[in-house]
């Protein structure tokens, strides 16, 4: 087989990887956008409620403001094991523990569905890269089990994993 004949054959490949890939991102857009106009529409409405906190506020102005944004899933790829390896090694000290122990999460019924209408939409945007977060989140939480003997340190990943990407938006529109 010639040179040129493999440049050419590899090329192709290469165009129908990433055809095929394109295809399926945007059938997957097509498919998740009903449940982007739901989080556009219940989010709008339950930040319009009265009695909400200011960090709900924010909550729901976060996923809104980035519920297309695909670089969120990317950045999680560098900041979850980051923050599952800052967990192990401080899961002793009582100082992070008691930081993150005062992270309020949202625990209402609307914000469990405003987040999964939010992690569906933002993982749509970027599939290849929530498929990694998704392995990288099995094997933290598979070594955190492990080093910290209970379950405990799941609780304290997601939570540690919300309050930075929180935390980092926050820092970009300052």
């Amino acid at each position: 087989m010639s040179e040129a004949l493999r440049i050419l054959l590899w090329t192709s490949s290469i165009l129908m990887l990433v055809a095929t890939y394109l295809f399926f991102v945007l059938r997957l857009a097509i498919a998740v956008q009903p449940y982007r106009l739901k989080l556009a529409r219940e989010g709008e409405r339950l930040s319009m409620s009265p009695g909400l906190t200011v960090f709900d506020r924010e909550y729901i102005r976060f996923c809104l403001d980035n519920a297309y944004n695909g670089a969120l899933v990317f950045s999680a790829i560098f900041v979850l094991p980051l923050s599952g390896i800052r967990l192990m090694i401080s899961r002793n000290s009582k100082k992070t523990a008691t930081e993150i122990d005062e992270i309020e999460l949202p625990r209402s019924h609307h914000f469990d569905q405003i987040s999964r209408l939010f992690y569906c939409s933002v993982i749509a945007a970027n599939p290849v890269c929530a498929l990694i977060v998704a392995i990288e989140l099995v094997a933290i939480v598979f070594f955190g089990v492990l080093c910290a003997g209970n379950l405990e340190f799941l609780r304290r990943i997601a939570a540690s994993a919300i309050a930075s990407e929180y935390a980092s938006e926050k820092l970009m529109h300052t």
